[in-house]
């Protein structure tokens, strides 16, 4: 197969143009009066300056070398996120499965932490501790290598409530 030194230098050309608009765009929103905008939800814009150079990119790369380097790209830049973004799914999933076994409103015994479950989110947990010592935010990853236990309350022969037991929470 004979190299293309001209799709390869058209790509080239695309690439260095997509540089350029990426960075000229970048330059006008933080000189307008957008930049109060742009500061406010720069992660939002840093997205789509990212978006919009990866498009020039999969099309300097098309343009130069093909659709097979393309699918090469594309498969490379998948495995790159599924390895950085397995720490955030990690904690989602421990999310879920805490979600489903405990709600709000339980006392539960975990690590160091003792106190009543008062929200459960995606990637964290909260916690109301005891003897007033504040809230504590958890990550949920925290809750799949300690044990959970449920606190509970007793009742006494007469009826009411005696000292908090231990049951132990089994979830997998």
């Amino acid at each position: 197969m004979e190299i293309q030194w001209d799709r390869i230098g058209l790509g080239s050309a695309i690439l260095v143009a997509t540089i350029a608009i990426v960075y000229l765009i970048f330059l006008c929103f933080r000189e307008t009066p957008l930049r109060g905008i742009v500061s406010r939800h720069n992660h939002i814009f840093q997205l789509i300056l990212s978006l919009l150079f990866f498009v020039g990119l999969l099309l300097s790369v098309y343009e130069g070398f093909g659709v097979s380097m393309v699918g090469s790209l594309l498969s490379g830049v998948g495995i790159a996120l599924g390895l950085a973004l397995q720490p955030i799914m990690k904690k989602m999933i421990a999310g879920i499965v805490f979600d489903t076994t405990i709600q709000c409103g339980k006392r539960i015994k975990c690590g160091d932490y003792i106190g009543i479950v008062t929200n459960v989110g995606m990637v964290h947990t909260w916690i109301e501790l005891e003897n007033g010592e504040g809230k504590a935010c958890i990550h949920n990853d925290y809750f799949n290598t300690n044990p959970i236990t449920i606190l509970r309350r007793t009742s006494t022969v007469g009826g009411s409530e005696g000292p908090f037991s231990e049951v132990p929470l089994k979830y997998w």
